[in-house]
C-alpha cells in the first residue's frame, strides 16, 4: 500500500472510532512516506495523528504539536477536529477550485459537524454526489 492509501484508511477508521488502528495506519504512511524519499515531512500524517488524538479526547497530550503545526497549512477535517469551522470550510473551497480528489470525503462522518452550514451544503452540492 502506499502512503496515500494508508492515509485513507486512517480517515476511514477514525471516522469509525477505531483510533488506536487508525494511528497505525498513520505512523504506516508516515513511514512510507519518510522511505519514499520525499523532501520534508508528511505534514498532512502530522495533522492526521493530531486529530485522531483529538477526537479519540486526547488532545492534551498533543497540545504542543498542535500548536507548533498551526503556523502551517491545516487539513480540513483537521480544523473541524480543532473546531475552527472557519478554516475547514475555506480549505474545502479551496480544494473545490483546484478540482482536489480530497473532495470525495465530504461523505464522511469527520465533516458531520459542518453538515448545517451553508457553505458546506453548497460545496456538498456542487459535488454532485449520487443519492
Amino acid at each position: 500500500m502506499e502512503s496515500i492509501q494508508h492515509k485513507q484508511l486512517a480517515q476511514a477508521l477514525l471516522g469509525q472510532g477505531r483510533f488506536e488502528e487508525a494511528l497505525a495506519a498513520v505512523d504506516q504512511a508516515t513511514k512510507i512516506w519518510q522511505e519514499s524519499g520525499r523532501r520534508g515531512d508528511c505534514i498532512e500524517c502530522d495533522w492526521m495523528r493530531l486529530a485522531i488524538y483529538i477526537e479519540w479526547g486526547r488532545r492534551g497530550e498533543v497540545e504542543d504539536q498542535i500548536q507548533e503545526l498551526l503556523s502551517q497549512p491545516v487539513m480540513p477535517w483537521t480544523a473541524v477536529a480543532l473546531g475552527d469551522t472557519q478554516q475547514a470550510l475555506a480549505g474545502l473551497e479551496a480544494r473545490y477550485e483546484q478540482h482536489n480528489n480530497y473532495m470525495m470525503f465530504l461523505k464522511g462522518p469527520e465533516f458531520d459537524d459542518l453538515r448545517d452550514n451553508p457553505r458546506f451544503k453548497r460545496l456538498y452540492d456542487l459535488m454532485n454526489f449520487p443519492q
